[in-house]
């Protein structure tokens, strides 16, 4: 079900190269499903430094977006290591139960200025269908098959 979620994020948000769904358990962060080998890539680099636009979304609970990740003032270090991958479009949105945010979707583009705000809207469309019957972060471990 969740890679499906995350596929057709890829689908449906103009311009998204990779997506992938992180879900935070005991203090970590893991990629538990990924379109793209670069996503789990990225992400991997976002947890290790302990920056970037997933961890921002998941700890603020709001939708974040970078149009330039190379150059954003947030994430220095995390920015200038993914834009020499070629990755440089981010948007993040935070995947929520009804007490809690349990992770973040994560969307991935190669170009510049990719995202807008129509893109953030398709993205919680997108996010929502599976929260809609996830109230548990036992019930996204469940229904991606991560243990």
């Amino acid at each position: 079900m969740l890679t499906r979620v995350a596929t057709y994020a890829v689908r449906a948000i103009p311009g998204a190269d990779g997506a992938g769904l992180t879900l935070l358990e005991d203090d970590r962060a893991n990629t538990i499903v990924a379109t793209a080998a670069f996503v789990s890539e990225i992400d991997d680099i976002q947890y290790g430094i302990g920056q970037g636009p997933c961890i921002t979304a998941a700890r603020e609970g709001q939708t974040v977006m970078s149009g330039s990740l190379g150059s954003d003032p947030r994430w220095r270090k995390f920015g200038g290591t993914v834009a020499r991958l070629g990755v440089h479009s981010a948007l993040s949105l935070p995947l929520l139960t009804p007490d809690r945010v349990v992770g973040a979707m994560n969307v991935y583009a190669h170009g510049r200025h990719v995202f807008d705000e129509r893109a953030a809207e398709l993205g919680r469309f997108t996010r929502s269908q599976p929260r809609s019957r996830c109230r548990t972060r036992r019930c996204w471990r469940r229904r991606s098959g991560w243990r």
